[in-house]
């Protein structure tokens, strides 16, 4: 069942621009998971932030148009499950629909697919980080000015609402709360040279983690 089909915005930030954005919320057990469409006509990359709660966790990512997805890096805490997955080169299309496949059949599962356009091709991201804990700050540093990041927080277990972002410069573009779950995906663009924040405040106990990578502008 999907609660949210989509939101969409678009913004400018130094040479990386988001053109389109799909966000999904499955409240039950389904594996696959299709996206549905994502406007790639002026994009050269897909970039997919994925949460998944109770024990699972995406094993790969495949499109309409035949695109090569890879998994830059994941992060399991008790049973919050992140990854972001990225694809370059992309078909350019105005309906590619997206599909994620899972260790098995999963429930209460959050994903966010971007289609930017300027971003590099052949290390679109980098300098992965993650952490696990209360109230969660990822920090991770950017090398150019014109490059951006993409961040996301998820919590299992406690108060059923989704992380809200703290630091300045942190753009949430969507956010989803669930009976006892929540998560939050965040980017920002150009923040500059230097090491660079993401933080979310999360009410009442539970298992909170969060990962963040830079986003490589193509100059």
């Amino acid at each position: 069942m999907i609660l949210d089909p989509f939101i969409r915005k678009s913004g400018a930030g130094g040479l990386i621009t988001l053109q389109d954005q799909r966000s999904y919320y499955f409240g039950t057990t389904i594996n696959p998971a299709v996206l549905g469409t994502l406007d790639c006509t002026n994009a050269d990359t897909v970039v997919i932030a994925s949460m998944i709660y109770l024990n699972g966790d995406v094993t790969s990512v495949t499109d309409s148009d035949g695109d090569t997805y890879v998994k830059l890096n994941s992060i399991i805490y008790s049973r919050t499950y992140l990854s972001i997955w990225s694809a370059v080169g992309i078909t350019k299309s105005s309906n590619k629909v997206i599909t994620l496949t899972y260790t098995s059949g999963r429930t209460k599962n959050f994903h966010l697919a971007c289609a930017y356009s300027g971003v590099d091709q052949v290390t679109p991201l980098y300098d992965y980080q993650a952490v696990s804990g209360d109230n969660p700050s990822v920090v991770v540093t950017p090398t150019a000015a014109a490059d951006g990041i993409i961040s996301m927080s998820g919590r299992w277990k406690g108060t059923p609402q989704p992380p809200v972002p703290t630091a300045a410069g942190q753009i949430e573009l969507w956010s989803q709360a669930g009976s006892n779950f929540g998560a939050s995906v965040c980017h920002e663009l150009a923040p500059g040279i230097g090491a660079k924040a993401h933080s979310w405040s999360v009410a009442g106990g539970g298992y909170d983690a969060t990962n963040a990578c830079v986003i490589k502008a193509a100059i």
